[in-house]
């Protein structure tokens, strides 16, 4: 993510979760385009109601969203802890990014046993990937934090 990279979104006189979403909306804005052009050719191609390709198209969007929130979390908190273990710090967001995907499909199985409805199971995994991915992004805006200029 090349917004991180420039040391001027550090600067902007706003608060920490302002510039963490200011730095990532590009992406959640490429990431429903890429997800939603996918989902409608796929849903059109299998035949599937409207609302299961907008469902289809936000459990891309909330995977996209958690894995940029994990990756900012390993970056920001992790990696300065470690120092230069590349690999780890890669196995960690691996391993973050796996469990938090895990959880939203075994949340999504659930919903749909429960429910017994395929769109209890697209809003179960959205919601609970959504709750992880803000939880990330709360966790990550503390980088943003150690370079404010205190007045």
């Amino acid at each position: 993510m090349k917004e991180l990279q420039n040391y001027y979104t550090f600067l902007l006189p706003d608060s920490k979760i302002h510039k963490t979403w200011n730095a990532t909306k590009i992406e959640h804005i490429r990431a429903f385009v890429d997800t939603m052009l996918i989902a409608i050719i796929g849903g059109a191609a299998l035949d599937l109601s409207p609302l299961q390709i907008l469902l289809t198209g936000l459990v891309g969007v909330s995977v996209k969203q958690s894995r940029i929130y994990i990756n900012m979390m390993v970056q920001t908190i992790i990696s300065p802890a470690i120092g230069d273990f590349k690999v780890f710090v890669q196995f960690i967001d691996m391993f973050l990014m796996l469990i938090s995907t895990a959880a939203s499909v075994f949340v999504a199985v659930v919903s749909m046993i429960f429910f017994n409805n395929p769109e209890a199971a697209f809003l179960g995994f959205d919601n609970h990937s959504c709750i992880m991915a803000i939880i990330a992004f709360f966790l990550s805006s503390f980088a943003f934090e150690k370079m404010e200029v205190v007045e």
